[in-house]
């Protein structure tokens, strides 16, 4: 089994969870998130200035709630790098780098488009899913 903590901050919602891999299976354990959606729904779309703050603001939070405790229990630490906003994704990596120093993890960047195409895969065996296979993602 590999466990890692993940780490997302690419856009306008601050995510944390405990994810796993084991026989073939993707599952989340825990999730916790923060969504920004209503504070920049009066602006009519995300305001990266507002979206940077807000990520620094609830990152810590969660990952207190999730425990240092339960982070040390994994194998490592990802995080979203790329694409997204820039001050929005640097609060992410900065705070994986900074637990992955501190608990003496690997950190992992996660490109953000392949975290999506990759969602599929959560809680079903990869082996009975048909390869190749077409995927469309769109953004924006």
């Amino acid at each position: 089994m590999v466990k890692t903590f993940a780490i997302e901050t690419s856009c306008d919602d601050t995510s944390v969870g405990i994810i796993t891999y084991a026989d073939g299976v993707f599952s989340v354990e825990q999730l916790l998130a923060y969504s920004q959606v209503a504070d920049h729904q009066k602006f009519g779309g995300v305001v990266p200035e507002i979206a940077y703050r807000l990520h620094s603001e609830k990152i810590v939070c969660l990952i207190q709630e999730i425990g240092i405790d339960t982070i040390e229990q994994t194998d490592c630490i990802s995080v979203t790098t790329h694409p997204g906003l820039g001050g929005s994704l640097l609060v992410g990596k900065t705070a994986a780098h900074m637990l992955g120093e501190h608990l003496q993890k690997k950190v992992v960047g996660v490109n953000h488009i392949f975290g999506h195409i990759f969602s599929v895969l959560l809680e079903r065996n990869v082996s009975d899913l048909p390869f190749p296979r077409a995927i469309l993602t769109a953004s924006g």
